[in-house]
This record gives C-alpha cells, structure tokens and sequence, in this order.
C-alpha cells in the first residue's frame, strides 16, 4: 500500500521520509534572516534621523533577540577591524609587545570578538546593577539588553566603514570610530534615561561608572587573561 505525506500529501517509498519539514524550515529561516536584515536597515535610518525616538521604539523586550544577534554581529565586525588594523599596523593595539605581519586570522578574530562581546554583556549587568538594584529603577533586564543591542548599531556601521578606510588611512579609520563612540555613548545615556525613568540628577551615576568598569574590562583585564 502506497504512502503519503501527512503534511503535503506527497507519494512516499517504503522507509523514506518527506523532505517537505526541512524546506518549511529552510523557509521559515530565510525568512527570519531577512525580517532582521530589514529591521536592522530600518534601525539604522532611524538612529541616523531620529535617534532618541528609535531607541525607544525598538528598545522593548521583544526585540531582545534581534538586539543579541546586532551585539554578537557588532562584535564579529569589530573581530575583522582588530586583525585588518594589525595586519596594517604592526603594533597598533600591541598591548606592550611586538606583532609580526604574520597574524593569525582566526586567533585575532576571535580575541577582537571576545573583547567586545565581554564589553557588552558587563555593560548591560552595570546598568542592570545600578539602575535596577541601587537606584530600584524599573530596569529589566532583557529590555536593558535590547536597548544596548540597538544602540551598538551606529558602531556596527563605522566599524564596517573603518574596515575599508583603515587600509587607506589608519588615523582616518580611528577618527571614524572615535566620533562613532561618542555617538554610541550618547545614544546609551539616552537609552538608560528612557528604560530606567531615573531621576535624571542621578542619571550621571550609572552612565558614568558603566563606562568606566566596561573600559577598564576591556581594556586592562580581558587582555591580561587573553593574551
């Protein structure tokens, strides 16, 4: 007796299996992977335009997921950058010692990864323990973490950029990120206003010790365990 696919009704040979599952699942993954690169086109015009709006539209808990892929993303990019910018400049982010041109590329991918994905999760615990534990602010944390997500777009596109430029011009590329750094510093100040409700006298008192512990992690501690 023949049989058929339960789902699609599709003619079955003895001890074969429909692939019918597998390409609904293909689909569905095609289709998340291009609903999150036209939320990530559609966040990035409005960081451009309305920064402080888009923020608080799209720094909600449902888009805690999107937020961790942009972070995991942002971090990878900057992975690139960090070998791309020592492969330009022997000791550029040497930390004290001397780098050859003979970079390993998936070693240094994966220590520039590190570095910035470290610096986002302490980011999001700092602002969770200040604002949520020591101010009891209303500050949750997955929208805290979908917050940060979203700001760390506007780094994602200089680093992109940078990637480009630093071959033609390091001092250019540095530029580029160090203006895109202000503005992600900006837009977090923003963002903590927006999640936490603080008072805003009190305000300075998150911000300012989140970026202090998340630098000093990054720069002084991770590297002393990595390298």
């Amino acid at each position: 007796m023949a049989k058929f696919c339960i789902k699609c009704g599709k003619p079955l040979e003895e001890g074969t299996e429909c692939t019918c599952s597998s390409k609904d699942t293909l689909t569905q993954t095609k289709q998340a992977a291009r609903g999150y690169i036209n939320l990530f086109l559609e966040i990035m015009k409005g960081l451009i335009k309305a920064p402080i709006d888009t923020i608080k539209k799209y720094g909600v808990e449902k888009n805690v997921g999107f937020s961790i892929i942009a972070m995991l993303f942002n971090s990878i990019i900057f992975g690139l950058f960090f070998y791309c910018l020592l492969k330009e400049g022997t000791s550029a982010f040497s930390y004290g010692f001397f780098i050859s041109r003979d970079i390993p590329f998936i070693k240094t991918l994966l220590l520039g990864t590190l570095f910035i994905g470290i610096g986002f999760v302490v980011t999001i615990f700092m602002i969770y323990i200040l604002a949520g534990s020591l101010l009891k602010a209303k500050a949750e944390l997955k929208v805290i973490t979908s917050m940060v997500g979203i700001c760390s777009i506007i780094m994602t596109i200089a680093l992109a950029i940078s990637i480009i430029i630093v071959f033609l011009s390091m001092k250019l590329a540095m530029f580029i990120l160090f203006i895109a750094s202000l503005f992600y510093f900006v837009y977090l100040l923003q963002g903590i206003n927006e999640i936490s409700k603080i008072d805003k006298n009190k305000l300075v008192y998150v911000f300012v010790p989140t970026i202090c512990v998340t630098l000093f992690v990054v720069v002084y501690i991770v590297p002393k365990i990595l390298l």
